[in-house]
């Protein structure tokens, strides 16, 4: 898929805000908030969760889980580049978790003079003491959404900037997530402490982890600030390579014509192309089921979770062998998907489509029905095909 299609998407999303937006809350269609009281960092924490286009119609489903920080900011265009990947095959559709910045209007994450000295404790615990709040994500909120959502046990922790550095830190201290996208990490000096912690036990400990994380190429700011985090940026590149981790599971990006306001959407794209780049199916004129099958089989062994494959993929893949009148292997592949998604109407839809064109009318019927029974609420446009098709049998 061509970047451009991504941000034409992007684009859409900006418009579709105005319109199911809830003023003040950034709500974008499928998205709650929720809360839960954490005593790592003594505060109730406010997240957003974002669902996947396929979650209330696939009941059966799970989704990997992407832990979105500064969510104020990225959870909208994250989520319609997650849409938008996996509608292509991708990357897996995921559910989304937000954690915003503000709470309550009060900027706990920055130096503000105004805070009480509650509110003080509260900034400090989360921001001046990386563990606390690594401890809320870990022990409070992952098991919070694993309870009242249908997840995998696949983890990605993304941040942005400031942000970045938090998810580095994450990495390096081989937390629970199975993947890392640390955009445009901001690296100080003060920061290399972080950086020259790594020995080779730690490398050994995360080296089938994911690692990614970008940066941009403007050297020539005030003072020279910007070179001296490219510099550590590439120190901590060079040192994960030194000690070991493998090309396979680590990326460093750099954009040259990016800055700070443009960044983040490039770099979530090719961050999560990079952590699923086993997820995307080669496709060739002599595709068959068993190598879809089996492809997502090794991708599951190998990220330690099950994939199934992915039901548009599927479909593509069956309508380009019907359309070349391979018709055996086609309907093969329709039923893989009414298999792996029993509740999905548009399985037994498109098996319904293909038996129409076929001119095998009961069997369209049945499965027209069929899909009409998962989905009563499906649209008239069914009912009127079966009662169509009923005067040819």
């Amino acid at each position: 898929m061509h970047l451009h299609k991504l941000l034409l998407g992007f684009a859409f999303l900006i418009s579709t805000i105005y319109i199911f937006g809830q003023e003040g809350k950034g709500i974008y269609l499928n998205t709650s908030e929720h809360s839960v009281f954490s005593e790592w960092v003594y505060k109730e924490m406010h997240y957003t969760v974002s669902l996947p286009p396929s979650y209330e119609n696939s009941t059966t489903s799970s989704y990997p889980v992407i832990f979105l920080l500064e969510s104020d900011y990225h959870l909208h265009y994250t989520s319609t580049t997650v849409e938008v990947m996996s509608k292509e095959g991708q990357i897996p559709e995921m559910i989304i978790v937000g954690i915003p910045v503000y709470d309550s209007k009060k900027k706990y994450f920055i130096e503000d003079e105004t805070l009480s000295e509650i509110d003080l404790k509260i900034r400090d615990n989360i921001r001046m003491n990386d563990k606390k709040f690594f401890k809320f994500l870990e022990k409070e909120l992952l098991p919070e959404i694993n309870k009242n959502f249908r997840t995998k046990k696949y983890n990605l922790l993304v941040g942005n900037i400031s942000d970045g550095l938090l998810v580095t830190e994450a990495y390096l201290n081989n937390s629970i997530f199975n993947s890392y996208i640390a955009i445009n990490s901001g690296f100080w000096k003060e920061d290399l402490s972080t950086i020259n912690r790594i020995d080779t036990t730690l490398t050994n400990a995360i080296k089938k982890k994911r690692f990614y994380f970008s940066g941009f190429d403007n050297v020539k700011s005030a003072k020279n600030t910007e070179v001296d985090i490219r510099n550590n940026q590439e120190y901590l590149y060079s040192l994960l390579k030194n000690k070991g981790i493998p090309y396979s599971n680590l990326k460093f990006q750099v954009f040259g014509e990016e800055s700070n306001e443009s960044i983040s959407l490039i770099s979530l794209y090719h961050g999560l192309r990079f952590i699923f780049e086993d997820y995307v199916l080669p496709m060739s004129a002599d595709i068959t089921i068993d190598v879809v099958v089996n492809h997502y089989d090794t991708l599951s062994e190998n990220l330690g979770v099950s994939f199934l494959p992915p039901e548009n993929v599927v479909n593509m893949i069956a309508w380009t062998k019907f359309n070349g009148n391979e018709r055996k292997e086609a309907y093969k592949l329709f039923n893989l998907n009414i298999r792996n998604y029993p509740l999905s109407h548009t399985a037994y839809e498109m098996q319904g489509y293909a038996y129409n064109n076929e001119g095998k009318y009961k069997e369209a019927i049945i499965s027209f029905e069929k899909s009409l029974k998962v989905n009563a609420n499906n649209n008239e446009r069914i009912v009127k095909l079966i009662e169509d098709l009923k005067t040819k049998k």
